[in-house]
């Protein structure tokens, strides 16, 4: 019940993605000359960038099954993204210039690519692209669960499977909406009321831990 629980609140909350994405489109004009400028001088590398997007593409395929129409967006967006990558390299000096510029071009291309996906779609890519590090971060919870003492062993399994559920949950909010600062904030505000119990009780212990460590001045920096 917990997970379908998860499951539904996520969904209602994808449901709202499209209907931002109107105006996430202005103000992308601004750069174009720094880009088209690039991009003569990188038209040798063309084989290369195609070879780039296959890769990608093929990664992408492994984890979804895309229609024709959204193979063919992502795409486009891709070499985009490749393709300004190498102008910025090839013609912008100053690197906060650079890191402005690159970030815009993520952000550009994240928007599209999410976009193209329909929302089953971007729940299981991003699931499966961060199953690992979710894994990871619910095991070292359970392992602070473990040295209370507190529980038994189908207990701490329980709650690994729980918190990993919260904890992809909340991954998929901040992938989906990785540039939508705002929105970002008000979903994870909201995923907070079905956090888990033993995900909570994990997080207070690991506070306390850490107090007692910086009382004692036995914390490392």
């Amino acid at each position: 019940m917990k997970r379908i629980i998860l499951f539904m609140a996520l969904i209602a909350m994808s449901l709202q993605f499209a209907m931002a994405q109107g105006a996430q489109g202005q103000g992308q004009g601004q750069n174009q000359g720094v880009i088209g400028e690039g991009q003569n001088q990188t038209q040798g590398q063309g084989q290369g960038k195609g070879l780039r997007t296959d890769r990608k593409m093929m990664e992408i395929k492994k984890i979804i099954t895309l229609s024709p129409t959204q193979e063919m967006a992502i795409r486009a967006a891709l070499a985009e993204h490749q393709k300004t990558g190498d102008s910025i390299l090839l013609k912008v000096s100053d690197p906060n210039v650079a890191a402005q510029l690159s970030y815009e071009s993520s952000k550009k291309y994240h928007i599209a690519f999410m976009n193209a996906l329909t929302d089953e779609q971007r729940v299981e890519y991003i699931r499966v692209t961060n199953a690992p590090e979710m894994q990871a971060k619910a095991a070292a919870k359970v392992d602070v669960l473990r040295e209370s003492g507190s529980y038994t062993q189908a207990q701490l399994d329980s709650a690994q499977v729980q918190i990993f559920d919260y904890l992809m949950l909340e991954k998929v909010v901040y992938t989906r909406d990785k540039y939508d600062y705002q929105k970002q904030k008000e979903n994870i505000a909201q995923l907070k009321k079905l956090q888990p119990a033993r995900l909570r009780q994990a997080d207070t212990q690991q506070k306390e831990k850490i107090e007692k460590k910086y009382h004692q001045g036995t914390t490392k920096w």
